[in-house]
């Protein structure tokens, strides 16, 4: 078995850290709004967050921003991405009725 193959109903195996990365595209037809976000975590706690409206990064902690850094603007190009995807697909959706 390769490393990361796992048996069906396996039990899950403890790691270490783990640093997680979350982004999402949404839109809601009815009221025409869309909507969508950008966020890191670190062992589930959030390390921050990207406005994309304000076009910045929102450190959960302030004092974060003093020692790293986050550039707004990869998740602004992520985010622009995951929107033509989810145009594309609503596209497909119309047309065949299922993707």
């Amino acid at each position: 078995m390769a490393v990361g193959d796992a048996t069906p109903n396996a039990p899950l195996r403890a790691v270490g850290n783990a640093i997680h990365q979350a982004e999402f595209q949404q839109r809601i037809e009815a009221l025409q709004q869309e909507d969508g976000e950008f966020q890191e975590s670190f062992n589930a706690d959030e390390v921050f967050h990207v406005d994309l409206q304000k076009q910045e990064t929102i450190w959960r902690l302030p004092e974060f921003g003093s020692f790293t850094y986050f550039e707004a603007q990869g998740a602004l190009q992520n985010a622009a991405t995951g929107k033509l995807t989810l145009d594309e697909l609503m596209k497909r959706e119309e047309l065949w009725g299922h993707f």
